[in-house]
């Protein structure tokens, strides 16, 4: 592993994207007033001492990372070992528990929360597709929110194993599938779905000529993990999918989409 010191001036937000988009793979954070540190797998330390920001690179053997204490420094309204995850801003009475874990999606991210905005105003009663699952939060949210399925795509096993886990702490794992992507199916009578994607965008592009299965559906396709600055280009992308913008949203620099894709 390699711990990253970034400049205090740089937002850790700024750090994970730029970083994911070199190629580098991301533990976790850690912040506080005097330090920002991002732990990452082992990646070529002169790509990395190239960006201006990171000051300085050290190579570890790391411990078994706890979970627990990572899930509790950001998760909201941690108790009894859990996040509790108010919906009531996505209009639903209901609380949705996480277990701590190695899957991304805690709501503490602005990405989580917009996707959650925008399905909260697209959703009826279809299925919802969450392609880069992480914990779950997005699938689970929906089917709180009254998606008739929900499916969570991750290239991750370990995040697939989170999601389930946390479908069973919140007893919806009857109307809910985890897989890998090579995994995924999708009742061939389902012409009508909404697609979330909320990971970089060039995760995306590689996500979406993956699951070729998706094309062919007529789907409002909601997005996000996008920054301010790579709008124009994203859109541009967007388009070429085939995708006609609908609604978008904005929180503390990171962009959300709502698209319309005609089935082909």
């Amino acid at each position: 592993m390699q711990c990253l010191q970034i400049d205090l001036s740089v937002s850790l937000d700024f750090a994970w994207s730029e970083l994911e988009k070199l190629g580098a793979t991301i533990a976790y954070s850690e912040e506080d007033f005097e330090k920002k540190q991002l732990h990452i797998f082992e990646f070529d330390e002169k790509a990395l001492l190239s960006l201006k920001w990171i000051k300085e690179v050290t190579i570890y053997i790391p411990a078994e990372i706890n979970w627990n204490d990572q899930w509790q420094l950001h998760g909201a309204n941690f108790k009894g070992g859990v996040p509790h995850i108010d919906l009531s801003p996505f209009s639903s009475p209901s609380i949705l528990k996480l277990q701590p874990g190695p899957g991304f999606g805690d709501l503490s991210h602005p990405t989580t929360y917009l996707t959650l905005k925008l399905m909260a105003r697209y959703l009826a009663k279809q299925p919802v597709i969450d392609v880069g699952c992480g914990s779950g939060i997005i699938a689970l949210t929906a089917l709180l929110l009254g998606a008739s399925f929900a499916y969570g795509i991750d290239i991750d096993p370990n995040a697939i194993t989170h999601a389930r886990s946390n479908a069973a702490l919140n007893q919806l794992e009857a109307n809910s599938l985890f897989c890998l992507p090579t995994c995924f199916k999708m009742d061939p009578s389902t012409r009508e779905a909404l697609i979330c994607i909320n990971i970089i965008s060039s995760d995306q592009e590689i996500a979406w000529q993956t699951l070729s299965i998706l094309h062919t559906t007529f789907a409002k396709v909601i997005t996000s993990g996008i920054m301010v600055e790579e709008r124009a280009f994203y859109l541009k992308q967007a388009r070429n999918r085939g995708w006609q913008l609908i609604e978008e949203e904005e929180k503390e620099g990171w962009l959300a989409f709502c698209f319309q894709q005609l089935a082909s």
